[in-house]
């Protein structure tokens, strides 16, 4: 079985559905070990790690919908604009049902190179846009996890989120709209052995809360079904639970922050052996008990996971033991002493031969092994009781780390281990495991940077830059992320080109920016990509390329750096390097929006108040404006507060109104300087003062603000606020005359 499921994944990984190669390249050494595994567990070379069957099986797909015909009769007619956004938004290609989730096509990949299923041909397949959709896959096995946990992004939770805004709509038109949930289980059989699944009920859970069950769809000709021997390309089989409103409520309540748990090991139900008439969920069920997972977890591909049994004839099972049992039997099938856990003093440094800290090509970061029991992150601690199932997957940020394991680390970094050195560093940087302390980081990374660290180097630099542990420094900056840069840290080459770029610690150099931005976003660094991309569109240090910068920003928006995708927003709205398109204006904007970028929160809404690339809707458009005027964006604090002296998106308001001008117009924003001046002349919103009016109108028209010019000139020629004053009067009628302003124009005539 495991030579089979090796071959498999062989094939999975020559279809190129991964990210990035580094993923490929993981994937491919799990792949030998399981091609030597099957061996190993034959002869059951380990007492701690359980046998296996043949069946596994995992979602394909998932769907939300309605039965009655009078939801899609208001999904067509109604003048909701968020209801309108969504649907048009949402991926409705199936009939009366709108995807939730989905892995795309089910394909096992073209025949394997002649040299073998790790020949490296296999990779020119591969391809950096490969699809983003997460494979979520179980085994009815005692060898593998058999609950169906999904890697509910956020895009999944957000489609949830608003999926529920329009089911509550929806509620109040339709008290019975019959909605349902439907999923595709793919049901791979690997093995010599028919299995009958008999009246499968599966639960659909949110946390531990059972919230309906769901059945073989009608579609099926029986809710009986059979899995024929040897089927490695899947029997798909279809289930629908059916929901009224408030469940389906809750189903999406829930979704907006977990993903569903679907236990088929639990189904009301029997999948049974033919040949031996042995039930699995039963064998399921009696396995689960006794033991714990133990799971690989890499983005965009199954897990690989193994059970471990609770208690040995030594007792109860740690954590540091099932690994240890891990790798004896992955040394005993490979023939090397290479661990597939690599542990040094109780500390783990690299899982399938990929480091903590180590480059992430698809993004630019530094990614680390965490742990996660029973789906919520842990603190590190190896030394555990092996009680729950255990997760290790790569994240963005480095794990928290119990005081025990830091312990350890600061152990081995007295020892001269430079990695645990800068490790520990990043713990009292970040407070980890241990009491903050940036003098102490500043010490540790001084230390792993001495031993030709580049991650250490480029973080001494940055202690030198910002002063965190020592004196600022830009000179000293500099000097490390030089140093780092060309020991090839991304991170680095980024800090440098932003050194040249602002003449940090050295002479500003456009194009010695461009050149180590160059470097940075080559490896995938997402704010060297972006940068880049602003250097091509503004002509700094390179020649002037709109279609180059939105390459670049495009690389930097996908890996979900706001500030390139508000930036790629303005290039499909001015028409930059691509050709101006409003839905990708505003799909660009709304992503750098949700991420809380205040310049593109201030351009969604202006795009929803002029209805660009999406319904005008005014109260969308005062959301927006409100998030962005929230941050300081004096332009949005301006538009705020014409919206509420106006009553447009939110209520009638002067006082809220002066009251976001004011914000505006301390920021030195000539409209809102003109319109809290109106506000003082006229007393709306506030008590009049018409010298306060003539303070602000100044202010305005000394920027040039010819409304304001020709309300100041009125001051002087009335003596509203001010000393009346004929000279002064025709001065300012004549700035806003020359600008075209008609009123000026007459009064100046009448003066003259």
């Amino acid at each position: 079985m495991f030579r089979r499921t090796a071959i498999a994944f062989c094939k999975y990984i020559a279809t190129g559905s991964f990210l990035t190669v580094k993923y490929a390249v993981i994937y491919a050494m799990i792949a030998v070990v399981l091609l030597a595994h099957g061996v190993a567990h034959a002869q059951n070379s380990h007492p701690l790690v359980l046998g296996s069957g043949d069946l596994t099986w995992r979602i394909t797909s998932m769907d939300f919908g309605w039965e009655d015909q009078a939801v899609h009769d208001f999904l067509e007619s109604t003048k909701d604009s968020q209801v309108n956004e969504f649907t048009r938004s949402t991926d409705m290609s199936r009939s009366r049902t709108i995807k939730l989730y989905g892995e795309g096509e089910i394909d096992l990949g073209p025949r394997l190179d002649s040299q073998g299923p790790l020949s490296l041909n296999i990779f020119k397949t591969l391809q950096s846009n490969a699809i983003f959709q997460v494979h979520a896959e179980v085994s009815a096995k005692a060898g593998c996890a058999a609950s169906c946990e999904f890697n509910w992004r956020e895009q999944h939770q957000k489609c949830a989120r608003e999926l529920n805004n329009v089911m509550k709509k929806i509620d109040k038109q339709v008290r019975i709209s019959n909605p349902f949930l439907e999923f595709t289980v793919l049901f791979i059989n690997s093995g010599e052995q028919h299995y009958n699944c008999i009246d499968l009920r599966i639960p659909i859970m949110i946390g531990q809360q059972v919230v309906t069950y769901a059945l073989c769809h009608e579609s099926q000709s029986t809710s009986d079904f059979e899995i024929p021997a040897i089927r490695p390309r899947g029997i798909p089989v279809r289930f629908r639970a059916s929901l009224d409103n408030s469940s389906a409520m809750r189903l999406l309540e829930g979704m907006q922050d977990k993903a569903p748990t679907i236990r088929i090991e639990n189904s009301r139900g029997r999948i049974i052996a033919k040949e031996t008439g042995e039930d699995l969920i039963s064998k399921i069920q009696e396995t689960a008990g006794n033991s714990c997972s133990v799971s690989i977890l890499v983005p965009y591909a199954p897990p690989l996971t193994w059970r471990i049994a609770k208690r040995s004839a030594h007792g109860k099972t740690n954590l540091l033991s099932a690994l240890d049992a891990i790798n004896a039997v992955v040394k005993e099938s490979l023939g090397t002493d290479k661990p597939l856990f690599a542990i040094n003093g109780g500390i783990l440094d690299s899982v399938a031969g990929v480091d903590n800290a180590m480059g992430s090509l698809s993004a630019g970061t530094k990614l680390w092994w965490k742990m996660s029991v029973n789906g919520q992150d842990q603190p590190f601690e190896l030394a555990r009781y092996l009680d729950d199932d255990i997760v290790f997957s790569l994240s963005k940020g480095m794990p928290s780390f119990s005081a025990k394991y830091v312990g350890l680390i600061q152990a081995s970094g007295n020892r001269g281990h430079a990695f645990h050195q800068y490790t520990l560093a990043r713990c009292f940087a970040e407070g980890n495991g241990i009491r903050k302390d940036e003098v102490a980081a500043f010490t540790w990374y001084c230390k792993a940077a001495d031993q030709g660290l580049a991650k250490a180097q480029f973080n001494l630099g940055r202690c030198y830059y910002y002063g965190l542990g020592v004196a600022k420094d830009e000179l000293e900056a500099f000097m490390w992320f030089l140093k780092a840069a060309y020991h090839g840290d991304a991170e680095a080459q980024t800090a440098l080109g932003k050194c040249y770029q602002n003449g940090i610690g050295t002479a500003k150099d456009a194009r010695e920016a461009v050149m180590w931005f160059h470097k940075a976003a080559y490896q995938g660094d997402a704010e060297a990509q972006r940068a880049l991309g602003l250097c091509y569109l503004n002509r700094e240090g390179v020649a002037q390329s709109a279609r180059e910068a939105v390459m670049w920003l495009h690389k930097a928006a996908y890996h979900g750096d706001a500030e390139a995708q508000s930036a790629l927003g303005l290039c499909y709205w001015q028409g930059r390097g691509v050709a101006e398109d409003a839905r990708e204006t505003v799909k660009w904007f709304r992503l750098a929006a949700d991420q809380g970028y205040a310049g593109a929160q201030l351009n969604l809404g202006m795009c929803y108040s002029n209805g660009y690339g999406v319904a005008e809707d005014s109260q969308e458009a005062a959301k927006w404006y409100r998030l962005a005027a929230e941050q300081g964006v004096a332009l949005a604090q301006a538009f705020l507060g014409i919206f509420y002296m106006k009553g447009e998106g939110v209520a009638q308001d002067a006082r809220e109104a002066v009251k976001w001008f004011r914000k505006a117009a301390e920021q030195g924003f000539a409209d809102a300087q003109f319109n809290l001046g109106k506000c003082y002349q006229d007393g709306e919103g506030v008590a009049q003062d018409k010298q306060e009016a003539v303070k602000w109108f100044r202010l305005a028209s000394e920027q040039g603000h010819y409304g304001a010019q020709y309300l100041l000139g009125q001051c002087y020629e009335k003596g509203n606020g001010v000393s009346k004053d004929k000279q002064e009067a025709v001065k300012w009628y004549r700035k806003a005359a020359e600008r075209g302003h008609d009123d000026a124009i007459k009064a100046l005539k009448s003066l003259e």
